[in-house]
């Protein structure tokens, strides 16, 4: 065994074995591209056996990111619920390998600049620490982003993450405590569960798109013409099809003109499946699975209580509709869009255009149908949710328009 104590050492050790091994297996919290060892790991891309980044916090550069993602031997982690957080290197020569745990990353600071400490053992690769090594790193491969979820716009929102990182860290270091105990109240103020009643008011009623300058009161006249639609047919499947459309919000031919506030608070125009269920003029007219979803949010009561059983029912009954398994589908948008229209004073739309701040504010993912649930609970120990002035339009709305707030396509930064 071989104790590592500065980051040189470090560096010149891996760097070492990554050009003598057979292969090499990792898995480790960030990796940048200013370091030797990068630009040697670049040059030996065909000796990597398991190789797994962590993006959790942004600590990962988005060159590296954009260059290894689409390699099938390299995955790319992101938690939920924890940070990913290992530093683990398997080189294998043969009948032996060189396994380094320790703290540092792949980063120019871990292997640089910082202080750190690592262990390098070498173990037989038939021994059981080996074994275990490497199945543990396996057992992370398992859990990282699909091909499919490498797009434009996630390789944009992480890099603007990553940009803001790197500001925040700079800004930090070069703060005062005064100046920091100001930036602190600032944030404070920017909290969606810290906003009294008058600042969430104000904020809503003052969201204004195009300049036009009438986002709230649209939004205000789709969430009261669905619930006069509810109170008056009881039920979706009960409406006329240009009704339900309006609850759907998807738009087809004609649609604009009958009623053209329906995108408000995400609208399912993109999921093709249910453009095709609803036109009842179109081959993939569905009355099967129009009934199927009415069914599922007839689960919904109009009024008082929704317990986490009935939500739970809820899901379990729209997700096959479109052939979703409720366990492993992050559809948010589809499910939360017919629980905000029929409950506004429960639950918000969850999307793509206020993805990135409600996510900030939460600090985690809310895309299974269980992290939803846990946030819509979050969202109701708000001030302005649990004191204000009952009389106000937006009061029994309440929920619904926190999208609002984090909305990304309306002219605001109130977040």
């Amino acid at each position: 065994m071989q104790k590592l104590i500065n980051s040189q050492q470090i560096s010149d050790c891996l760097i070492e074995d990554l050009l003598s091994c057979e292969n090499y297996s990792f898995a480790v919290a960030w990796v940048t591209d200013k370091s030797a060892f990068y630009e040697n790991l670049l040059k030996n891309l065909d000796k990597i056996n398991i190789g797994i980044i962590g993006l959790d916090l942004a600590g990962t550069s988005p060159d590296v990111l954009e260059k290894l993602y689409d390699k099938s031997n390299i995955g790319f982690r992101q938690n939920v619920y924890s940070v990913f957080h290992p530093k683990t290197h398997v080189f294998n020569f043969g009948d032996y390998a060189h396994v380094y745990m320790g703290s540092s990353n792949l980063t120019s600071g871990g292997l640089g600049k910082n202080t750190e400490m690592n262990l390098r053992v070498k173990v037989a690769t038939d021994s059981e620490l080996y074994q275990e090594v490497m199945a543990e790193v396996l057992s992370y491969k398992y859990h990282t982003i699909s091909n499919d979820g490498f797009t434009e716009e996630f390789f944009e929102e992480y890099r603007n993450r990553y940009e803001a990182r790197q500001l925040f860290d700079r800004s930090l270091l070069n703060s005062d405590i005064d100046e920091l105990v100001e930036s602190l109240h600032d944030v404070k103020e920017c909290v969606i569960t810290d906003l009294d009643w008058q600042s969430y008011a104000e904020r809503v009623e003052n969201e204004f798109f195009q300049e036009d300058g009438r986002a709230f009161e649209e939004r205000l006249d789709l969430l009261d013409t669905v619930k006069n639609l509810f109170k008056k047919y009881g039920s979706l499947k009960n409406m006329s099809i240009e009704d339900q459309r309006i609850i759907v919000g998807i738009s087809l031919k004609g649609d604009v003109d009958y009623y053209k506030y329906r995108g408000w608070f995400g609208t399912l125009q993109s999921i093709g499946q249910l453009m095709g269920y609803y036109n009842s003029k179109g081959e993939h007219y569905s009355q099967n699975a129009i009934e199927a979803i009415s069914n599922a949010i007839d689960i919904i009561p109009l009024e008082g209580e929704v317990t986490e059983e009935q939500f739970k029912q809820y899901i379990k009954a729209i997700f096959p509709v479109l052939k979703y398994d409720s366990e492993k589908s992050n559809s948010t948008a589809f499910f939360s869009r017919f629980l905000t229209l029929k409950r506004p004073d429960l639950f918000v739309s969850l999307n793509g255009a206020n993805k990135e701040i409600l996510e900030w504010q939460y600090g985690e993912n809310y895309k299974h149908y269980s992290n939803y649930w846990k946030m819509m609970e979050w969202l109701k120990e708000s001030e302005w949710y649990l004191v204000g002035d009952k009389n106000h339009s937006a009061w029994k709305y309440r929920m619904a328009f926190v999208d609002s707030l984090a909305y990304s396509y309306t002219n605001q930064d109130y977040l």
